[in-house]
């Protein structure tokens, strides 16, 4: 049994360096991470700490903490991959443009009728991609959320 438990998280620490190589796949895998922790609290931001940038991370923790008076909504109140409060009935991840140590990865979303393209921003730090920001086109971007 021991050696069965070994042997799976061999594996799974090869996922996460498979998929650190390429931004696409830290992209897909934050966005399925993000399907089940769908939403924004401190519980999601750690759920999504393997796939953000160090700088991206204090960020939202900090955000997530934030107390919020009786009464008043807090400043984030939906998913900030997402940049919505519903899930969508679909989304896809689109081919990285890679520019030295920056890359940009495009995701496609479907709620109804209406579609959203959404830019993914990453930087690869020590050999891994990790997301810096998500440009949501007209609706700004996660980075603005945060300040």
């Amino acid at each position: 049994m021991k050696r069965i438990a070994a042997v799976m998280l061999g594996l799974a620490m090869m996922m996460c360096i498979v998929r650190a190589d390429d931004p696409v796949m830290v992209t897909k895998a934050a966005y399925e991470m993000d399907m089940a922790h769908f939403g924004f609290g401190p519980d999601t931001v750690l759920a999504a700490k393997p796939y953000l940038a160090p700088d991206l991370y204090r960020a939202l923790t900090k955000k997530a903490h934030q107390p919020v008076a009786k009464g008043d909504a807090p400043d984030i109140e939906g998913d900030v991959l997402f940049d919505a409060q519903d899930v969508p009935d679909q989304y896809e991840v689109g081919h990285a443009s890679i520019s030295g140590n920056k890359a940009e990865v495009p995701v496609s979303l479907r709620y109804g009728k209406e579609k959203r393209r959404y830019l993914v921003r990453l930087v690869q730090i020590n050999g891994a991609w990790e997301i810096t920001d998500v440009d949501y086109g007209k609706d700004g971007k996660l980075s603005d959320l945060l300040k």
